[in-house]
């Protein structure tokens, strides 16, 4: 990993050095209060006390230059946990306070497709993480292509993981025609074997979409989908999807070995740029059916709408919904509303809990290199955590250039 670093430093220098080239980099830096942090370490772990002030440090740095066919591209981000003792900061809990590299990387770019040599980041449903090695995409034809990348598996994007490298490859070939297309796909990651295949067809006002996987190490169905959106009329349009996955273990504490769900759908457009919504959403888990409607009317500054929660794990709930957006000025854009809010963690610290939170955003550009955003959130009769606030403050530079 630090040879593919050295690697894409020298790159980028190299670049930037160069008389003829475009290049724009973003870099944020934020400070959050009573922000928790939903994470794996967090949420198996428990390395931050929920009853406990909550602060964070958010900084992220986004790099792209070009020059020619040639590019360099660089992502990271750095979180902290912060405490105060008095005045002065302090950052416990190195397991949550690390730098995450996410992409680092050069590319180029050929008559055909791209290579890209470094620290990648595929973009696949079966695969969540980076790559240190390489990427090709290849277009054989105009109809056929393939994608490809092999490497070691990168953890969260950690910026150096010696002691937990595991290989990883995918390859898949795609075909695409006007109405039609399909692809087949394999990959291998931590040391189990995946194939599939996804397809995709139109005809008339009616698409379809289907996908299926199957875990060739365990002998078992992996995930499986069906899809099918219709416009009935230019503003009426129906829609169905079904949906099997294996749960994700870390995240929910499941026992199923399958979630499915199912979700429909109907929209109309009234004019006058209002549009409603309704959405039967149902999700089935260890025998359990939950059901979620919703009902909306949006239009361009505001929305409104209820939803409606049940099912067998005694999760019921009729909520509303308000929001809206507004731009006074062009460079200022401010967001608002209330939602509904189901707190529902493990019940070592506090039972499930349900109530509302207002939000207010505010976005403004305040110099063609500067952006400044403030949000604040008020939890309604919440008795879950000491402060009742959630709010930060972020400023973004961006800086670009070059001749051309």
């Amino acid at each position: 990993m630090r040879k593919f670093t050295l690697l894409i430093c020298f790159l980028t220098v190299a670049t930037f050095a160069h008389a003829d080239f475009n290049y724009k980099a973003r870099i944020t830096s934020g400070f959050f209060s009573g922000s928790q942090f939903y994470n794996r370490e967090n949420l198996e772990d428990r390395l931050i006390n929920p009853n406990e002030d909550a602060y964070r440090w958010y900084n992220r740095v986004s790099v792209n230059s070009n020059y020619d066919n040639f590019s360099v591209k660089f992502n990271a981000i750095r979180s902290d946990y912060m405490k105060f003792d008095g005045v002065a900061p302090y950052f416990p809990n190195k397991e949550i306070n690390r730098t995450k590299m996410y992409q680092a990387f050069a590319q180029y770019k050929f008559d055909a497709g791209n290579v890209k040599l470094g620290r990648v980041m595929p973009f696949s449903r079966w695969f969540f993480s980076s790559v240190d090695g390489g990427m090709i995409d290849y277009q054989f034809s105009p109809k056929i292509s393939i994608n490809a990348f092999a490497g070691s598996d990168v953890d969260y994007g950690l910026f150096v993981d010696d002691n937990n490298r595991k290989a990883v490859g995918y390859t898949e070939i795609a075909y695409r025609d006007t109405d039609f297309g399909g692809k087949v796909k394999y990959l291998y990651a931590n040391e189990e074997s995946k194939v599939g295949t996804d397809l995709y067809y139109r005809f008339s006002n009616v698409r379809t979409a289907a996908n299926i996987g199957y875990d060739a190490t365990n002998s078992r169905l992996f995930d499986a989908g069906l899809g099918v959106f219709a416009y009935i009329t230019p503003k009426f349009n129906v829609s169905a999807n079904y949906l099997r996955t294996i749960p994700i273990s870390w995240s929910y504490k499941y026992y199923s070995e399958y979630i499915d769900r199912v979700q429909l759908g109907i929209s109309y457009d009234l004019g006058n740029k209002f549009t409603v919504s309704l959405k039967q959403m149902m999700g089935l888990a260890d025998g359990n059916t939950n059901n979620l409607t919703y009902l909306y009317l949006t239009h361009k500054y505001f929305y409104v709408g209820v939803n409606y929660l049940s099912g067998d794990l005694e999760a019921e709930r009729l909520a509303l919904t308000v929001g809206g957006q507004y731009n006074p000025t062009e460079d200022i854009k401010l967001q608002a509303g209330i939602a509904s809010v189901d707190h529902m963690f493990d019940n070592v610290y506090y039972e499930d809990e349900q109530t509302y939170s207002s939000y207010f955003k505010v976005r403004y550009k305040a110099l063609d290199y500067l952006n400044i955003a403030a949000y604040a959130n008020y939890y309604h009769q919440n008795t879950m955590f000491d402060s009742k606030w959630r709010g930060g403050l972020t400023a973004q530079l961006i800086l670009s250039g070059g001749d051309k």
